[in-house]
């Protein structure tokens, strides 16, 4: 038999016990509870943003413009921080979090949220998709009006925030692979947004899946580049990608027409000059070929054109279909000029063509562009 002060004592035992388990079952209750709201407010936010379900990747899409739908996200980001503020190892509401404000376009607390709770749940491979497209969201919408920037870093300052090469980490531990990225790019390109297909196909370029042919891939990043649609009879297969480290000789051979359609695809004419093979261009166009960039930087780019008749020939370099520098040969003499500038190019897949400007006809005499080799060199 118990004696009364034993009871007593078991008595405040109990009793202390069970304030010390309501004292922490409130705030987890309180927590869930917080959760549950702002789960439902934006699920509600989702369902009433047009292309928006909830199966969707969030932060893969544009933010939501539906005002309504901003709305009801924001309010429940409000909802979903008092239930981490009550239990901060509640990793579906990081989840949740990140997801909301991926709908409404801040990206960079998406990351943050979805970061955590890879900490939280590291076996759990959504949260490294979530915040992987997070990055990429970050990384176009710095220059969300620039298409041909095709996903890279454009120059130093940019060059310090690395979020692509982030997200491609992220996405190698999710176990994604570069075929997703490639029916990703696909939908994109479909739907006109050619910065974010471009950006899908350079990440389906860089995992390397086996699925995509070379020529194939190309071609679709020649289409988002330009966001002109290929014929669908255009059965050319395009040249394959040249690699660059730290040097490349491009010769006359293998450049091919970027513009204009339907000469898209084809090789540069090859005419002999001086005894030398050289490239010709009849019209007004473009010629390049894309280039695969194993680490950023600066480099040389010099290339040999001719001081043909009637002058002047007006060339530009392009890259990425922005223009990087013009030059004018005015002499009309048959002589070679040497010519020079200096690129910043991008890790992966970069776009170098050459452009000539003022086809045309003078005292019945047809004005062509005649192009030697092209170099580039690490500075």
């Amino acid at each position: 038999m118990f004696s009364k002060w034993s009871l007593r004592i078991l008595f405040s035992l109990l009793t202390f016990s069970l304030i010390i388990f309501i004292w922490w079952l409130i705030p987890q209750a309180k927590s869930i509870f917080f959760q549950i709201q702002g789960g439902q407010l934006l699920d509600e936010a989702i369902q009433s943003a047009p292309d928006f379900n909830n199966e969707s990747l969030l932060c893969s899409l544009e933010p939501t413009r539906d005002r309504n739908s901003y709305e009801l996200a924001t309010k429940s980001i409000g909802l979903l921080k008092k239930a981490v503020s009550y239990n901060p190892n509640l990793a579906q509401a990081y989840l949740l979090l990140g997801r909301a404000h991926c709908l409404i376009g801040e990206f960079d607390e998406a990351v943050k949220f979805s970061s955590h709770y890879t900490y939280l749940k590291p076996d759990n491979p959504l949260g490294f998709i979530e915040a992987g497209f997070g990055y990429l969201a970050m990384e176009i919408g710095s220059s969300r009006d620039k298409v041909a920037d095709m996903c890279q870093m454009d120059g130093e300052q940019n060059n310090k925030n690395n979020f692509r090469e982030t997200a491609v980490v992220l996405f190698k531990e999710s176990g994604i692979d570069g075929q997703q990225f490639s029916e990703l790019a696909s939908e994109n390109y479909s739907k006109g947004d050619f910065q974010r297909a471009a950006c899908y196909f350079q990440l389906a370029d860089s995992f390397g899946s086996p699925k995509i042919k070379q020529g194939e891939l190309v071609q679709k990043i020649l289409m988002t580049l330009s966001g002109v649609q290929f014929p669908e009879n255009n059965s050319t297969d395009l040249p394959g990608i040249k690699e660059l480290s730290d040097h490349l000789l491009i010769n006359p051979d293998e450049l091919y027409w970027i513009q204009p359609l339907p000469a898209v695809g084809k090789p540069l004419d090859l005419v002999m000059s001086d005894n030398i093979q050289v490239g010709v261009m009849w019209w007004n166009g473009s010629a390049g070929l894309p280039i695969r960039v194993h680490e950023p930087g600066n480099f040389n780019l010099s290339f040999v054109a001719k001081h043909s008749s009637p002058p002047p020939i007006e060339l530009e370099i392009e890259l990425n279909l922005k223009s990087v520098e013009d030059f004018s040969l005015s002499k009309g003499d048959l002589s070679w000029q040497g010519l020079e500038t200096e690129i910043y190019l991008s890790r992966g897949i970069n776009l170098l063509s050459i452009n000539f400007n003022n086809d045309g006809k003078e005292n019945e005499i047809d004005r062509n562009a005649y192009i030697g080799w092209i170099q580039l060199d690490r500075k």
